[in-house]
């Protein structure tokens, strides 16, 4: 139902200002005198989107066309005790500022118009309306300005503080005579105005209700706001400045300050929203170490007080002293670190309001400083452990180029001989030198705020990438520089080897697919055709390029599938002995061509059957074998020796009951953990190889570099397939060698 009035009393204003539209160049110049009164509702009301002058203009111009030249409204203002008037026409004498209370002034015929809520008709002079220096002449009416049928809306109640709400003013008209018709005109307009008026009152309280809530929201977002900048710092000076910095937006004051303990001096800091006298700052001063103390129970006499005074300037011919002011400590676990004062020349300025604003963001602030504390120290302690275990090398240079963080890798990239704390930037700068202009580069991301990379750089052996990113704090934007160097030296390693495999298996693949060409070419002319010994010749060259082809994507795809693990074996019973001694006879011809004698030892307690997959550790001892052979140099010797490893036992020991020349295996092998296993070893008397490729042997495409004649060049892959079949028995495969002395391939099976 109320909807519909609204919707109704809009439609009215509408109408009212068509007419206004048409009505106001006839009427000439506005007949309505506004009051002066700030706090008048009417003044109120014309600042709002609303415009009740025109209304009120219309309603004059209706009294004026039913012969009442002279009118006086009268209107409730806001603490619903009073009616102050409101002259629209003919009345000169009546003083604006005067105004009728509707307690004390009971007896008035208008307070009795506005109690009763009906109109009165007035003749005898003892009702004569005496208001400031003059009265409106007799006869006159009054008539209140209430709505017909339901009240007014629940909520203009709380907008004048008044309930129940009855009326919203009185009329008073000054006529000889007044007719039945023209009094039920005027309770008709009364009523109108009294609907237009609600409608106005309304918007203004919607409009202050909307400004608190924007002001509520408006402190919520400084408060949160404030939270995430506090959350950035552990310094209570610089707490206590973002707290003073945020006051102008929430309570006003003649000044701010902080007053913070730190060590064995006392921070003073104080910001002048207007000039005051040194006499003014001394009070503040004064009464904040007062404050300090008693909270503290400390004695700060001693104390150097820093003070740092900003804002306006000091003007001594302003004797304004402090009229009100209060404090808050600035506790930060448990702990009393400083004080904030808020101080004005104006006496009882600060209320519950604004105590509460400003300890409400200082509560904020000890909880998001102290929850930081607490958590700083065990998050320092994971960042720590963090960046030094990373492989990456990592550092960190403040905007003043101090070095403040850099991890052992870093160090061993740049070959730096000290401990971390004991480097400077000037260390950096040094190692950098003649490749890389580190200081330059510093100051550039910072100052443009640029991340800076570096793909490829030469540093010695090593070649490594670098990457400058700005260090971001929200509130102080660039504080450093983070540098992250990646070693690429292995990358660029096995790139080269990759690409020299892909060169090897380009030629390995199209040297037997030409010859297979070449040979079925020859293989189809009538002549070797006739010839059944050729053909049978041609077709094994054939079937023997076509197996190594098939051993070289045999290769490729056991190494995928060990990568991806998907490579498994099929165990079953087998023996080991009959096995290795099938491989060495079948790699005696090829040894016998470079003059090598193969030799087998093999431990009597060796059992017959064991449980592996029996062509996987064929294809081991082939690949051991073959490289014995083609590493192991001419007119020597090549060892096969198979003993049994017991759990704990010492493996040197258990090799050599079966050959007493047995060279110590390294100890970095796990031998001792490892349970009851064959283990089968080949030995060569080659060359040896060199320390520094021992750890290379194992990787993907890895070519064996020989300082004798080049052997054969294979795919690089048999030692990474070999130590991935003996693993997935369960197994380890490793190597020993000594340069001009030979060396030893081993592998075990667990039995």
């Amino acid at each position: 139902m109320e909807f519909v009035i609204l919707i109704f009393g809009f439609a009215f204003l509408l109408l009212l200002g068509v007419l206004i539209l048409f009505i106001r160049p006839v009427l000439g110049r506005s007949v309505v005198k506004f009051t002066q009164r700030e706090d008048h509702p009417l003044r109120v009301l014309a600042r709002t989107e609303g415009d009740p002058k025109l209304t009120i203009e219309f309603i004059a111009e209706l009294f004026s066309k039913l012969g009442f030249s002279e009118v006086l409204i009268y209107l409730l203002d806001r603490s619903g005790t009073r009616l102050l008037p409101f002259t629209i026409s003919g009345v000169t004498d009546v003083d604006l500022e005067a105004g009728i209370d509707l307690t004390s002034d009971a007896d008035h015929i208008i307070a009795k118009t506005f109690h009763d809520q009906h109109g009165h008709r007035v003749t005898a002079s003892r009702h004569g309306v005496g208001v400031g220096s003059g009265e409106l002449p007799l006869p006159f009416v009054t008539i209140p300005i209430v709505k017909k049928g339901k009240g007014f809306h629940h909520a203009l109640t709380r907008y004048f503080n008044r309930d129940p709400l009855g009326a919203l003013g009185v009329i008073v008209l000054s006529a000889p005579a007044i007719t039945e018709a023209q009094e039920e005109a005027l309770v008709e307009l009364a009523a109108s105005l009294a609907f237009l008026l609600e409608l106005e009152y309304l918007v203004e309280s919607f409009e202050e209700r909307g400004r608190e809530l924007n002001q509520r929201v408006y402190e919520i977002a400084i408060l949160k706001e404030l939270g995430e900048r506090f959350g950035y710092s552990l310094n209570a000076a610089e707490i206590a400045d973002i707290i003073v910095a945020s006051l102008p937006q929430l309570i006003s004051y003649t000044t701010a300050a902080s007053m913070i303990i730190d060590g064995p001096r006392i921070i003073f800091r104080i910001y002048l929203a207007t000039p005051v006298s040194h006499a003014f700052l001394d009070t503040v001063k004064e009464r904040m170490l007062a404050s300090l103390t008693a909270l503290t129970n400390q004695d700060f006499s001693q104390y150097a007080v820093e003070e740092r005074i900003t804002g306006t300037i000091i003007d001594e011919s302003n004797v304004n002293a402090v009229q009100s002011f209060f404090n808050i400590p600035l506790v930060i676990n448990d702990r009393v670190v400083g004080v904030l004062n808020v101080a004005s020349r104006e006496a009882g300025h600060y209320q519950k309001d604004e105590v509460t604003i400003l300890y409400t963001i200082t509560a904020q602030a000890s909880r998001s400083v102290s929850h930081l504390e607490r958590v700083l120290a065990a998050e320092q302690a994971k960042l720590n452990a963090m960046v030094v275990s990373m492989s990456d090398g990592v550092a960190l240079i403040d905007a003043e180029n101090r070095l403040l963080v850099i991890n052992p890798a870093f160090l061993t990239i740049l070959s730096i001989q000290k401990e971390a704390e004991d480097v400077t930037i000037f260390d950096l700068i040094q190692a950098f030198e003649g490749r890389f202009d580190l200081r330059p580069k510093l100051a550039e991301s910072i100052r443009l705020d640029k991340r800076i990379e570096v793909a490829e750089l030469t540093l010695g052996e090593r070649t490594v990438s670098l990457v400058l990113s700005p260090a971001h704090d929200r509130i102080q934007g660039v504080l450093g520089v983070v540098i992250n160097m990646h070693d690429l030296t292995r990358e660029k390693e096995l790139e080269r080897l990759r690409e020299d495999f892909s060169s090897m298996m380009v030629h390995e693949l199209r040297s037997p697919l030409d010859g297979i060409r070449k040979l079925a070419e020859v293989l189809a002319t009538p002549a070797v055709n006739q010839d059944r010994a050729k053909s049978q010749e041609l077709s094994r060259m054939i079937e023997r390029s076509a197996r190594d082809m098939l051993e070289i994507v045999s290769d490729l795809l056991d190494v995928t599938k060990l990568e991806t693990g998907r490579f498994s074996v099929v165990k079953a019973d087998a023996s080991l002995s009959g096995l290795l001694n099938h491989e060495v006879e079948y790699h005696r011809p090829l040894a016998s061509e470079r003059n090598l004698t193969i030799l087998v030892r093999v431990d009597p307690k060796l059992p017959v059957v064991g449980k592996f997959d029996e062509f996987r550790i064929r294809q081991v001892m082939t690949n051991l074998l073959s490289n014995a052979i083609k590493y192991g140099g001419t007119e020597r010797e090549i060892v096969v020796r198979v003993a049994m490893h017991r759990q704990g036992s010492d493996p040197n020991d258990e090799m050599r009951l079966t050959d007493p020349s047995w060279l110590p295996l390294p100890e970095l092998y796990p031998f001792r953990q490892l349970s009851d296993a064959a283990m089968v070893s080949v030995s060569d008397s080659g060359q040896g190889i060199p320390t520094e490729q021992l750890p290379k042997l194992f990787s993907k495409f890895y070519q064996l570099q020989s300082g004798g004649p080049a052997p054969k060049r294979g795919s690089g892959l048999g030692l990474v397939i070999a130590k991935g079949i003996v693993e997935a028995h369960g197994g380890i495969l490793g190597v020993s060698s000594k340069e001009g002395a030979g060396s030893t391939f081993f592998f075990t099976i667990p039995v």
